[in-house]
């Protein structure tokens, strides 16, 4: 049993595995895919690669031709994480010129525009989208046209044939490097890498899909079968033992799975039921905290934030752990989300719901004050909030990254934030923002001795002389502490 000090956290980053698009089609349809023509993609057992079903092309066409088609990612970000790419392919005739294929891992149209004269930007891999010597190769896809990222020199006529599948798997780094891994004998045990390569020209990954060209002889012999999209995302635990507020891109009970690597206590799931219990849940109507009782099943709502304690020894042997990687497994977040029934004038604990950042700007905000407040422990100055308005603050532009928790206050009635897909920013260091003409700020700072603080003015048409739905509160700190503190009153408030 332990109880809780007042020092406090720094969140940095490890790793966390969300599911993107898993789809092994043993549901015999083809939901959520979209056709570039209606009625040629179906779920089929016909000859089938693994399970009872497999995607194939089951149109019977008198004529060559091309089809396609695409299922969403849900904008999914790949410059803050590795993206795998796993599926098995069976191609049934020869390749050629006229008869060929390609895998869209990435695209940002969707299956219409797949094509090698379509409009798509993204990465593809496969045989003769683009040449015809047989050859696997990884494609960066501009405007429709295919320019070779990887060449991997395996042919795939020679290799794989027409009777049997291979499986593959393609990982991206969050720096742009590329691999291509391959395994003859139709499934994932055996993968050999057969190429590297690194490209970032294109950042929007929309869709994935699968393009398929046949001569009239050659159409309903391309199947696709156990794709997986996964995302690894990186969140570790370093510093001293303090509290942090946190959100999870994955819903559900997964608390025990998220804060394994950490000492729970208080509560039953964790590693003792003695104890101060050291994660907590905010009760938007009491306007109080609640303990978690039972840490195994606990269910966390897409949205909410919730606070975590931790200790700095993670086994209780007398010797700081951290750092420590925190990880979660499961299907990511890809629905908007939603905090609301704050009464006007209270506060909820909102979270990021998503494994990419997103933009407060971009969020709805109904009758709430226009500051998110983040706590930041790693502040120069001192741990302190960091906020931002929709106009000046210190947190980055409005910018709240994955499994951040953060306060949002009530204001002018029953208020409530929802977070949507649209609501994340781009890829983590080339989201740029521009100001209105009608709008500026200027800030202060005040320094004294190892500690600092900011205090920001904003300037407005829709401003008024005293408080308004842009001013900010100085919180206090959740544990004290000494520090320096600038702020700005108005006469009579």
């Amino acid at each position: 049993m332990r109880l809780l000090a007042d020092l406090l956290l720094i969140l940095s980053v490890g790793w966390v595995q969300l599911t993107i698009l898993s789809d092994d089609f043993e549901d015999n349809n083809i939901t959520g895919w979209t056709e570039s023509t209606s009625g040629q993609w179906g779920a089929s057992s016909e000859d089938n690669i693994n399970g009872t079903y497999s995607l194939k092309h089951i149109f019977d066409n008198s004529s060559s031709d091309r089809n396609q088609i695409s299922i969403p990612l849900n904008s999914m970000a790949v410059g803050d994480g590795t993206v795998t790419w796993r599926f098995q392919v069976k191609h049934g005739y020869n390749p050629s010129a006229g008869n060929n294929w390609a895998i869209f891992l990435m695209s940002d149209l969707a299956a219409n525009q797949m094509y090698p004269s379509g409009d798509t930007d993204g990465y593809a891999v496969g045989v003769n989208y683009s040449g015809t010597d047989d050859e696997v190769k990884l494609w960066k896809i501009t405007s429709g046209g295919g320019s070779t990222v990887i060449d991997t020199d395996y042919n795939w006529e020679n290799k794989i044939g027409t009777s049997t599948a291979a499986g593959f798997e393609i990982t991206r780094s969050s720096s742009g490097s590329w691999t291509v891994k391959i395994d003859s004998s139709g499934g994932f045990d055996n993968l050999n890498s057969i190429g590297t390569g690194s490209n970032t020209d294109h950042i929007n990954a929309s869709y994935f899909g699968v393009y398929y060209e046949y001569s009239s002889t050659a159409d309903q012999k391309l199947w696709i079968d156990d794709i997986t999209v996964t995302k690894t995302v990186t969140v570790a635990i370093s510093g001293t033992s303090g509290f942090r507020m946190m959100s999870s891109p994955v819903s559900g009970q997964i608390y025990s799975d998220l804060l394994s690597e950490l000492w729970i206590q208080g509560m039953i799931g964790g590693d003792v039921t003695s104890g101060d219990a050291n994660v907590w849940t905010f009760d938007v109507s009491g306007q109080s905290w609640t303990a978690l009782s039972n840490l195994s099943t606990a269910s966390l709502t897409a949205g909410e934030g919730f606070l975590v304690y931790v200790f700095a020894d993670t086994d209780n042997d007398g010797t700081s752990d951290l750092p420590v990687n925190l990880s979660v497994t499961g299907t990511a977040n890809n629905s908007s989300a939603s905090v609301g029934s704050i009464t006007t004038g209270n506060w909820g604990l909102a979270g990021n719901p998503y494994a990419q950042t997103i933009d407060w700007d971009l969020v709805t905000q109904t009758n709430v004050s226009s500051t998110a407040y983040v706590w930041d422990n790693a502040n120069s100055g001192g741990a302190d909030y960091r906020t931002w308005n929709g106009n000046t603050g210190d947190l980055s532009s409005g910018l709240i990254a994955p499994y951040q928790g953060f306060w949002v206050q009530a204001s002018g009635g029953t208020g409530s934030v929802t977070i949507e897909i649209a609501d994340k920013s781009s890829t983590a260091g080339s989201f740029y923002k521009t100001l209105e003409d009608s709008i500026g700020s200027m800030s202060f700072t005040i320094t004294s001795g190892n500690y600092n603080d900011q205090t920001f003015v904003s300037f407005m048409t829709d401003g008024e002389e005293g408080i308004d739905n842009a001013d900010a509160y100085k919180l206090l700190p959740m544990s004290a502490s000494e520090r320096v503190v600038g702020l700005s009153f108005t006469e009579g408030d």
